[in-house]
């Protein structure tokens, strides 16, 4: 992700296993020491990341501008790598918060911290802005592709075996760099205890 980033797209259908990569990378990266800041479109949706070191999660439909322009300073300003989630990205509006955002893809770039994106293949298609962004990277994760035009989010193809099937969820392709490789996504463990 940061190598190719820094920022990570994670695209699929409903129930394909988005927020759990999400959860997954937002756990690896607590474990690991980074600060980490989940910016949720609707409730609920990482509220498993709640209470582990380094974390913090907040609405991003009801958040106030200053309000996050200052958890994305205070995550600059610090010496370590950090990392913003953004689940049900297709939900953030034009405006403010996607213009945030896309400062702090610039702001990150070769900074060692990074930024991940989730949201629904269908509605990921837009030709401006965040979602634009978003895609140059040509870095995610594509779960259960369905089209040959899943994959041109990430600039590149798939075998024709690889659309249509049956795909547990967190069952897609890692994308990295243009080149595709099977993926089985797993939520690990918390290790708490």
């Amino acid at each position: 992700m940061v190598e190719h980033g820094p920022c990570f797209l994670v695209a699929g259908g409903r129930r394909t296993g988005r927020t759990t990569t999400l959860l997954t990378m937002g756990l690896f990266a607590s474990k690991i020491g980074w600060d980490v800041l989940g910016v949720t479109m609707r409730p609920g949706s990482l509220n498993q990341l709640g209470g582990l070191p380094g974390v913090s999660l907040i609405d991003g439909a009801k958040a106030e501008r200053e309000e996050m322009e200052g958890l994305f300073q205070q995550l600059t300003d610090k010496d370590k790598p950090s990392l913003i989630l953004v689940d049900d990205v297709e939900r953030v509006p034009d405006g403010w918060l996607a213009d945030l955002i896309i400062k702090q893809i610039d702001v990150w770039r070769d900074s060692g911290s990074a930024i991940a994106a989730a949201g629904l293949s269908s509605e990921l298609g837009g030709y401006r802005g965040l979602y634009t962004t978003l895609k140059k990277a040509g870095s995610g994760v594509l779960l259960a592709p369905q089209t040959m035009g899943d994959a041109e989010f990430f600039k590149t193809s798939l075998p024709r075996s690889a659309y249509g099937q049956s795909y547990p969820p967190g069952g897609g392709y890692l994308i990295r760099g243009g080149q595709a490789t099977r993926t089985q996504v797993v939520l690990p463990d918390r290790g708490e205890g």
